[in-house]
């Protein structure tokens, strides 16, 4: 029997409905008998069954806390460094730990003697309701300029996507992002004011959006956030878009330069990497991008989850 412990609802009903699915016997009673218990959680209720637990088998889902985890992983301050190791201290505590990334798959080997797996993202549900004429159409967008989106959520790099607009002012840019003027660096509320005409704002977004987004563009520039979940990076390269994407730790040895996509550090690299892409003076690789993530159907999900929850 599996006890499944995970205080995120959403998250918990989704590991149950793939517990329905696959036919594993499961219970979420605290007072039940069990075998294996699950967490997804880093808290100190957590910590403490974990405690009472442990004769039993105990996997860790890593996927909510991985976010936190990216963060503090890419600090060095006294209080991230903190929270690494009583993270590390509750991996070592269990049995199994189940990541999303290679990159965190790669740092947890370092640092916990457990067994660690892998496990794939099942592909987000495109909105194919529309005709493109009917995305124009609602979005006011013109159909003559080509069109491609930047993903600045927080507006932390404007500098970037002022330059771009500047080098490109016959395309359209679909900027995604915002952030409260109060909450803006004194420069940043300068570049704000003062973007250039062939930037379209998009102040919010969800996946259906942003499928209609991808529809009518050719390419998409990407900057890292933790706030937005890695679908919107599937949703990408399972349209097949051009993909530029920020250097970032989380992206370690999943995107691979010049291999499924292009990465750029610099706003010089950036201008660069787009400029040959534009003049069609490197490889399309949105072929190799889609090659990533095609495999992650729903059947192979539910056998990997047979894999990860079976000890």
């Amino acid at each position: 029997m599996i006890l499944v412990y995970i205080e995120n609802k959403v998250f918990l009903t989704r590991i149950l409905s793939y517990l329905d699915e696959i036919n594993l016997p499961y219970t979420t009673d605290l007072k039940a008998n069990y075998d294996i218990l699950v967490i997804a959680e880093y808290s100190s209720r957590v910590k403490t069954l974990v405690q009472e637990s442990e004769q039993k088998r105990i996997i860790f889902l890593t996927e909510l806390e991985e976010t936190k985890l990216v963060k503090h992983i890419t600090k060095s301050t006294k209080s991230s460094k903190n929270y690494l190791l009583h993270f590390i201290q509750l991996c070592n505590q269990c049995t199994r730990i189940v990541v999303t990334m290679p990159s965190i798959l790669k740092w947890m080997k370092k640092k916990c003697k457990r067994e660690i797996l892998l496990k794939p993202r099942e592909l987000p549900i495109i909105n194919i309701s529309k005709s493109n004429k009917d995305i124009f159409d609602k979005y006011h967008i013109s159909k003559r300029s080509k069109k491609m989106i930047i993903v600045d959520y927080n507006y932390e790099h404007l500098d970037y996507v002022s330059a771009i607009a500047y080098a490109y002012p016959k395309y359209q840019i679909i900027l995604i992002g915002y952030e409260k003027e109060y909450m803006m660096s004194h420069k940043t509320k300068e570049l704000y004011h003062t973007l250039p005409k062939n930037i379209i704002k998009q102040k919010y977004i969800d996946l259906n959006l942003y499928s209609d987004f991808c529809k009518i563009s050719w390419l998409v520039i990407y900057f890292y956030t933790s706030e937005l979940d890695s679908s919107y990076l599937d949703l990408t390269l399972l349209l097949k878009r051009q993909l530029l994407l920020e250097n970032h730790f989380y992206y370690q040895d999943y995107f691979i330069n010049s291999k499924n996509a292009y990465i750029f550090q610099t706003v010089d690299e950036l201008l660069l990497r787009l400029k040959k892409i534009i003049e069609e003076r490197v490889a399309n690789l949105t072929d190799n991008g889609y090659d990533l993530i095609a495999q992650n159907t729903h059947k192979r999900i539910l056998e990997k989850w047979i894999q990860m929850l079976t000890i």
